[in-house]
């Protein structure tokens, strides 16, 4: 106190600086440190004891307070403004993969990595710009400041295969990394199904045709005990979203982060209705069912998978929450025998680690992929 009181330049440095600090997070309701006074500093005013590193506890309170208002004003730009978006609905996939050290695969190429920082943080192409407003070749579109319609005109989101690029990219880097843990799956698995095929010639047509248009072709099945089918697997569906008002409506974006769905997510509790839809059309088409019926083959045999898990990249790089589920399921298999097999501090560490080199790879994958998308486009 004595100190304190003083008229000495220490006394004044800390007065200055601590009043300085406290005047920053005054009028926020984010608490830490910096609610006590000098007298008090470094003291815990709950509890009254010291504070544990209290340089990274004022530090975490500022950035909070930061935070804070940058969100607020982000909540006032208008809803067609892709900043919001982009900066409500970015999660730990989107994150990582955008600051992720460009080590081997999660690298990025200038002109690539220039449209994933952009499309991050809902900024107009670079490489669209220059021709803004011009037409598409074969196409009544033309082209925006954002590239949408390499993801929006039907005529478009397919060219020279660069959306299945997209999907497969990220299935086959999700299979590499089930195949690293020990995880036993399946591909586009064809074969769920055949038993639900009766033995006519006609039928099996009929099947094929289902088979030939991918309705009822997983992306992924994924063995798990808890399953309740007989071969314990569970199926997957890896699905990409582009923004727009249908899979960015305002309603899921302007109330994320506060307990409502985000856009990935919705998108994700859509899936499993999707494929009861398929199998309900193939039950009567390819089995006769009558289409009164609350049940069939396919929707027998679809139902002993249980739920379904819904794989969703947003457009910004975010992922819904059964991917996130997933990717821990993988990072712990993994963590758990290489913490053993390399002398790791803790099985927890390494589950850590992984977990982090995941998101990293799978999050510079999302970006790359998207980015790919409408450079390929302008070509």
């Amino acid at each position: 106190a004595g100190l304190l009181a003083s008229a000495s330049p220490l006394a004044l440095a800390l007065r200055s600086a601590w009043t300085g600090l406290a005047a920053e997070v005054a009028s926020d309701e984010v608490p830490g440190p910096l609610d006590a006074p000098l007298a008090a500093a470094g003291i815990d005013m709950a509890t009254g004891k010291p504070i544990s590193k209290l340089q990274r506890a004022v530090t975490h309170q500022r950035e909070r307070v930061v935070a804070a208002a940058l969100e607020a004003d982000i909540r006032r730009l208008p809803d067609d403004d892709r900043r919001k978006p982009a900066y409500l609905c970015a999660d730990r996939l989107s994150t990582s993969g955008i600051s992720a050290w460009p080590t081997p695969g999660n690298e990025l190429a200038s002109a690539i990595f220039a449209e994933a920082v952009a499309n991050y943080l809902g900024l107009t192409s670079p490489a669209c710009l220059p021709f803004v407003g011009r037409a598409i070749h074969h196409t009544t579109s033309t082209l925006d400041a954002y590239g949408s319609a390499f993801f929006s005109d039907t005529r478009l989101i397919n060219r020279d295969a660069s959306r299945a690029i997209q999907h497969d990219t990220l299935l086959y880097a999700l299979a590499g990394w089930l195949r690293e843990a020990g995880i036993q799956h399946t591909v586009e698995p064809r074969f769920l199904f055949l038993g639900c095929v009766p033995a006519t010639a006609a039928a099996s047509q009929r099947f094929q045709n289902h088979i030939n248009t991918a309705t009822l072709v997983p992306d992924l099945a994924i063995a798990e005990p808890s399953s309740p089918t007989p071969d314990t697997l569970r199926l997957a569906e890896l699905k990409t979203i582009s923004y727009g008002t249908s899979r960015y409506p305002p309603r899921l974006v302007n109330r994320r982060r506060a307990g409502a769905s985000s856009p990935v997510d919705h998108r994700q509790s859509q899936l499993p209705a999707e494929y009861a839809k398929h199998a309900k059309y193939a039950d009567e088409q390819v089995c006769g069912v009558p289409s009164t019926a609350t049940s069939g083959p396919f929707r027998d045999r679809l139902a002993e998978f249980g739920s379904l898990l819904g794989l969703v990249v947003g457009s910004y790089g975010e992922g819904s929450d059964h991917l996130h589920g997933l990717i821990g399921r993988i990072a712990t298999r993994i963590g758990v025998d290489s913490g053993l097999r390399e002398g790791a501090p803790s099985v927890d560490a390494a589950i850590a680690a992984q977990r982090q080199r995941l998101y990293r790879s799978m999050g510079a994958l999302a970006h790359r992929a998207r980015a790919q998308v409408v450079l390929s486009g302008l070509k």
